[in-house]
């Protein structure tokens, strides 16, 4: 056994650094907790903001679709019409062969995906053809021209039913773990 002196000296030493000890692994275990609390709180934000863009990419998305269909809609009633109809010289015919043409050009590009404008453009060049030699051939086209017309038509259905995101729509996608870091 060690002297009573030693002994009092020894835990008058061993008190303190004990102590000093009992505190520096509190001020670990302190700083440890507020480190994992500060990742739960930031990854907690991180998910947040991910639903909100998620939630905002489907507003978008679905508008884009809304407005997707609906020129489809108008497409598909002006295509109709040309495939059917042989009264090419009559106004109703050429408003609507106009009206074609603007679809064609300027709102159906913003909407339309790859499979539609390579069905589209089928359509296009036939009616095209048709026109240049003026409507001489119309009555042997009309069935191409409506083959054609069925074939935009199926093409626009299965882009309307798709609701993978265009390739215009890029950046809406889910971010990636390496794209967060």
């Amino acid at each position: 056994m060690l002297p009573q002196s030693k002994l009092e000296t020894f835990l008058k030493l061993f008190t303190p650094i004990l102590t000093l000890a009992t505190v520096m692994v509190g001020v670990y275990q302190f700083n440890e907790g507020q480190k994992e609390n500060k990742t739960r709180e930031l990854n907690m934000r991180q998910m947040e903001i991910d639903k909100m863009n998620n939630q905002l990419n489907r507003e978008i998305l679905a508008k884009f679709k809304e407005n997707q269909n609906k020129i489809y809609a108008e497409a598909m009633s002006t295509i109709g019409y040309l495939a059917t109809h042989k009264d090419y010289v009559s106004e109703k015919y050429q408003e609507t062969l106009n009206r074609f043409n603007q679809l064609y050009w300027v709102e159906l590009s913003s909407v339309a995906t790859e499979d539609v404008n390579k069905k589209l453009l089928i359509f296009q060049n036939i009616l095209s053809n048709l026109q240049n030699n003026q409507y001489r051939f119309i009555n042997d086209k009309i069935y191409d021209l409506q083959e054609a017309a069925e074939q935009v038509a199926e093409a626009m259905r299965a882009s309307s039913m798709d609701y993978s995101l265009p390739g215009g729509l890029r950046g809406l996608e889910p971010a990636t773990p390496a794209a967060k870091k």
